[in-house]
């Protein structure tokens, strides 16, 4: 908890520090709802867009978005957080400001691309597919290019879906990481009967 109050607040320091009216950075509209409301409501989730990040080196080495969200830090993992506010240029790619992590020495990094994680540990090859992380959708161009931590992963689920009438057929991986969350769920036994009941392990 106090790692991710550190994180956010320097992703809310980078923000005010380099934003500007003429930035680009698009917000989602956030729509308020009552339980008077009786009009169906489609929202469009912007929150991918474009914006003004700051670059993550981990001990040293770039760390993609990826790295950084299948890593799972602690206070125990870190020796410390450095902040440098210095733009840099990265794969052609411009960061704003720079969050150095030093992680400890037994803390290992295994990068490994979406798309090799694929061919290792799923039997999906060339098939079309979305990638998910603890739930929350992949949105790249490439996922040769999309780098997350092997050792950071919990779980691996694929899902086939097929729809013949609207020409479907995909294939959802999802990866749940090495979250505090995560492995207490995993940790839990599913008794089915007229209430279900959940038991720790």
């Amino acid at each position: 908890m106090k790692l991710f109050l550190i994180l956010f607040t320097s992703l809310v320091t980078f923000n005010s520090f380099e934003q500007n009216p003429n930035s680009s950075f698009q917000k989602s509209k956030i729509s308020s709802f009552t339980q008077d409301d009786s009009t169906l409501k489609v929202l469009y989730d912007t929150t991918n867009s474009p914006g003004q990040h700051p670059a993550y080196l981990i001990n040293g080495q770039f760390a993609s978005d990826g790295i950084l969200q299948t890593s799972n830090f602690n206070a125990a993992s870190i020796e410390n957080i450095n902040i440098v506010k210095k733009d840099t240029i990265v794969n052609n790619v411009k960061y704003y400001g720079i969050i150095e992590i030093k992680a400890k020495v037994n803390y290992i990094i295994k990068p490994i691309s979406l798309a090799q994680l694929k061919l290792k540990f799923t039997d999906l090859k060339n098939s079309k597919t979305i990638f998910l992380v603890d739930n929350e959708i992949i949105n790249t161009v490439d996922y040769s290019n999309y780098f997350v931590n092997e050792n950071g992963i919990l779980k691996i689920v694929v899902e086939k879906v097929r729809n013949q009438k609207e020409g479907l057929e995909l294939n959802i991986v999802k990866l749940f990481t090495k979250s505090d969350n995560n492995i207490r769920k995993s940790k839990e036994i599913m008794i089915r009967g007229s209430k279900d009941l959940s038991l720790n392990q």
